[in-house]
């Protein structure tokens, strides 16, 4: 497994195109930008919020991590995994069965 550096977004293999990636990049980051301008700087509730709309968008059982230092081993889904940071935070969102 490697990553591919497309501005400050990771990807893994080749699994997306890079509009896709941009895509649903941007929508992460607007939600995580919207909680972090109204003075929301709690990394469980961006995840939340993030989570939440990946949900309504693409389908349930994404899974959202925010924060400044953490590790993870995760199996997710083809096509469905997306790290990027935005504002200090790291984002992972990924969906699993």
């Amino acid at each position: 497994m490697f990553y591919k550096r497309f501005d400050s977004y990771y990807k893994i293999n080749d699994e997306y195109s890079v509009e896709m990636l941009h895509s649903r990049a941007q929508i992460a980051e607007t939600i995580a930008k919207n909680q972090i301008l109204s003075g929301n700087n709690n990394e469980q509730m961006i995840a939340c919020a993030i989570k939440r709309r990946f949900d309504d968008l693409y389908g349930s059982s994404w899974q959202c991590i925010v924060g400044k230092s953490f590790g993870c081993y995760i199996t997710h889904l083809e096509n469905h995994f997306l790290f990027f940071y935005f504002g200090g935070f790291a984002v992972l969102l990924y969906k699993n069965n």
